[in-house]
């Protein structure tokens, strides 16, 4: 109620880009909250990566460009809360903030037979092996990249040994990847 209050003053004082930001915010809050379950769609997850673009398309102004495509047999496999989210996040706070130009981010999610692929991308100023290895055995008590070290340990308890979370080495920029091979439970 309070958000959608702040999107109808901002309507009325004609601040269009306030009530944009309070509708995708409402949108992210009614996806995750909505449903009790741990698990959504990816189709959810599509939802929820394009209101928070939205939201960091206003607060960035330009200094980002955001694709993304899921392949259509993906989009109904169930798997945990905001994976995509928080890796997107990382692209733009660790990688293209710091940039003297544009950055450019893009999400690639398919499934081929029983594994499911999603990839964040970005140009932006890279990650080494070694910190995204520190990142993960220390995590938050590094005090800035919780965002993955909780999908890493998510995707752990999950699915264990069935579930792989990759830094994929680049000439410039970051590439992280998720690899899940399905289960029954997972497209259900």
């Amino acid at each position: 109620n309070t958000i959608n209050t702040i999107r109808f003053m901002a309507d009325i004082a004609k601040f269009d880009s306030i009530r944009d930001m309070a509708a995708n915010l409402m949108s992210i809050l009614d996806c995750v909250l909505r449903n009790r379950s741990r698990r959504y769609t990816l189709a959810d997850e599509a939802k929820i990566l394009e209101a928070y673009i939205h939201i960091m398309e206003v607060r960035y102004s330009g200094s980002f460009s955001f694709r993304c495509a899921f392949s259509p047999e993906s989009l109904a496999c169930r798997l945990p809360k905001l994976l995509l989210q928080p890796l997107v996040e990382n692209a733009i706070y660790h990688g293209i903030k710091p940039l003297d130009r544009k950055g450019h981010i893009r999400v690639l999610v398919k499934q081929k037979e029983d594994i499911v692929y999603l990839r964040v991308q970005d140009d932006g100023v890279g990650l080494s092996g070694e910190r995204f290895w520190e990142v993960l055995q220390k995590g938050a008590q590094s005090g800035d990249s919780f965002g993955l070290r909780n999908v890493a340990e998510r995707l752990q308890l999950y699915y264990g040994e069935r579930c792989a979370l990759e830094l994929e080495e680049r000439a410039q920029g970051t590439t992280i990847l998720i690899c899940i091979q399905t289960a029954a439970e997972i497209m259900q």
